[in-house]
């Protein structure tokens, strides 16, 4: 799930540098209106808008990165954790196998003839 997540990353990153071209371009059409005052405006909200969603989309990726990261860790030591108590099993057998805590599920069922 990690590498599927870094690989889409490259994909919004190539969104967000469209958004910047075309921002560029925009401004360049602008610029041509000349009109100074309104242009310098104009230019800081583009800029600002497309700055605002990479931060957005750079804290959201770390953010959801951390967490895939934190998961694959667990599940490593939970994998781990199960290899040994296998492990253990095929060398000494099925009593070192924890005791299962409330009634098993197959003494549970009452079973009906029909």
């Amino acid at each position: 799930m990690a590498r599927e997540h870094e690989a889409a990353r490259s994909s919004l990153l190539e969104v967000l540098r469209f958004a910047r071209r075309e921002r560029d371009s925009i401004a360049d059409k602008m610029g041509q209106l000349k009109s100074n005052r309104l242009l310098a405006r104009d230019r800081r909200a583009m800029a600002a808008a497309v700055d605002d969603r990479q931060r957005e989309f750079d804290a959201a990726w770390e953010d959801r990165k951390a967490a895939l990261t934190k998961h694959a860790r667990f599940a490593s030591l939970v994998l781990q954790n199960q290899k040994e108590i296998f492990h253990e099993y095929l060398l000494k057998g099925s009593a070192c196998l924890p005791a299962a805590s409330g009634p098993s599920r197959t003494t549970s069922i009452s079973w009906r003839k029909r």
